[in-house]
């Protein structure tokens, strides 16, 4: 908040939240890079930036982050989304930062899910809150290529009955919330790969 010195921002890929008036007041601020991992952006995280005139977001259109991106003070802000070429197969849609691919939309309509290990050759390392409040899903098998389970996977599955988690995997987070309210989820054996759990998860 209040950085004069920031021109240009490209946040890391993992991040979840980008937080209330985090850049606020960052006069100098020209362009930011949000990652595909965003799942959410606080209130004014970007007000009071005179410069900052493109936004571009590794993500689908989404209608409550475009409300946050967006300033009336600065008419001329663009919001580029779908940034770095989004790719896609039957399943599910990704973006690739060297031979790995992160997980930012599911697509299909099964009923048990197969987490891909790799996806057009790319290792699958990461997805957020892709499934969120699915109710069709019952089963779902982690690859042991996923590193991390973003904020609000699975939220709200209601017919979720059942996780898998492949064996010698490299999960080391669970993020916030990614398997609240999945009534009929009783049980779940974490892989001891596993070191983070965020709050409600």
């Amino acid at each position: 908040e209040g950085c004069d010195n920031l021109t240009k921002v490209d946040i890391e890929i993992g991040v979840e939240y980008i937080e209330d008036s985090a850049f606020a007041g960052c006069r100098n601020l020209e362009t930011i890079l949000l990652p595909a991992s965003v799942f959410s952006v606080g209130e004014d995280a970007f007000s009071n930036c005179g410069k900052l005139t493109k936004i571009y977001c590794e993500f689908k259109e989404n209608e409550s982050i475009k409300s946050r991106l967006e300033d009336e003070n600065c008419i001329s802000r663009e919001i580029v989304w779908e940034y770095n070429n989004i790719k896609t197969n039957e399943e599910y849609d990704y973006v690739l930062r060297g031979e790995m691919a992160y997980l930012t939309s599911y697509k299909g309509s099964g009923t048990n899910i197969n987490i891909p290990e790799y996806i057009d050759g790319n290792l699958v390392v990461y997805f957020g809150s892709i499934f969120n409040s699915n109710e069709t899903i019952k089963s779902v098998k982690i690859s042991k290529g996923i590193i991390r389970i973003g904020c609000w996977a699975f939220a709200i599955c209601s017919n979720l009955e059942s996780v898998f988690f492949e064996e010698y995997g490299n999960l080391t987070s669970i993020g916030e919330t990614a398997f609240a309210m999945c009534k009929k989820l009783d049980n779940v054996v974490l892989p001891n790969t596993v070191t983070s759990i965020e709050d409600n998860a």
